[in-house]
């Protein structure tokens, strides 16, 4: 297995630098990214949006939890995910709370070898590395 290396450091300027990338089997994520949603329907495709650009050459998939949001955000992450494999949804029923679904959600990663969790409104930014 080869490893791509980035810069590590006050000069990284993308996730892509902060994480060792391993090339794994052909259309395994490397990265998993997690994002607790609650009533963020308008915000999820352009959060995904935003993940294409920053983690662009880097095998991701991002996996909403969402804790069964009365606006439809978990309707909308899934019909994202129809033409898009590299989106998965976590519909909760009954239970609530970011850090029980940051944990569920990191439990359920592909095969992806690191992992991150963001919010869906923006303030943690992917390519950010001080955020």
């Amino acid at each position: 297995m080869s490893t791509g290396r980035g810069i590590i450091g006050p000069m990284a300027h993308s996730v892509s630098s902060l994480i060792d990338i391993p090339v794994l089997a052909r259309g395994a994520p490397v990265l998993t990214v997690v994002v607790p949603c609650y009533n963020e329907r308008p915000n999820v495709a352009p959060l995904i949006a935003r993940l294409d650009a920053a983690l662009y050459g880097i095998p991701w998939e991002v996996v909403c939890v969402d804790d069964n949001s009365p606006d439809g955000t978990a309707a909308e992450v899934r019909r994202i995910a129809q033409t898009d494999s590299r989106v998965r949804c976590i519909r909760r029923i009954g239970r609530r709370g970011l850090s029980s679904a940051v944990i569920e959600g990191l439990c359920h990663p592909r095969r992806s070898s690191s992992r991150l969790s963001m919010e869906t409104c923006g303030t943690t930014k992917p390519s950010c590395p001080t955020c």
